[in-house]
């Protein structure tokens, strides 16, 4: 008996499993030359995606950080109308008091004390300025300064200018424009602490 009569007699047996053999290969060589392809270029469009998310989580988080930025300044906005502007019904004694507590306390006396105001409508705000005169001498006219500069209330001192007094030999007269703000009343940027 010859071998290829095996063969021929046990077709059944190895054609099967021959035919899977050739289908394995000729997908494999299909998946070769086709799909895997496909499967580099889907492998690039992942990592391009990823690179795209990452670049979107970064933007993402620099814009929550600005949001929460501007949530805190306008509480702090809202903080400077509420606490230190105020409204004007409530500081406008209180702060021409200390003006006049520096001064007296530095060794002045202001004389004929004007209050000049202007609306800041665009802001929500009133400035109200106090001019007046003091004499006295050049250490008084110091310290009077810097009482105001370290005075606790939103106090700006607009303009200042020294002449010699006629009255007192040594002495010094004080010409001085201090300004603060008040929050309007009724003024929604007053209300809610923010610009417009």
């Amino acid at each position: 008996m010859n071998r290829w009569s095996l063969f021929r007699e046990r077709k059944g047996l190895w054609l099967p499993a021959l035919l899977f053999l050739v289908l394995n290969l000729a997908g494999l060589i299909v998946y070769r030359v086709q799909f895997a392809g496909q499967s580099v270029f889907l492998e690039r469009q992942l990592a391009t995606r990823q690179d795209q998310l990452a670049a979107a989580k970064a933007e993402h988080a620099r814009l929550a950080s600005l949001v929460e930025r501007a949530r805190t300044n306008r509480g702090l906005v809202a903080s400077l109308y509420q606490d230190r502007f105020g409204l004007r019904s409530h500081k406008l004694t209180q702060v021409t008091e200390e003006v006049k507590d520096l001064a007296m306390r530095a060794g002045l006396e202001p004389r004929s004390i004007r209050y000049p105001e202007a609306e800041l409508e665009a802001y929500g705000l009133t400035q109200r300025s106090f001019q007046f005169s003091v004499e006295g001498t050049y250490p008084a006219l110091r310290t009077f300064l810097n009482f105001l500069e370290l005075s606790p209330s939103f106090l700006t001192i607009e303009q200042v200018s020294v002449r010699e007094s006629g009255k007192i030999e040594g002495a010094l007269a004080l010409d001085v424009v201090i300004s603060t703000f008040f929050a309007q009343e009724g003024s929604e940027t007053a209300a809610a602490g923010e610009r417009p």
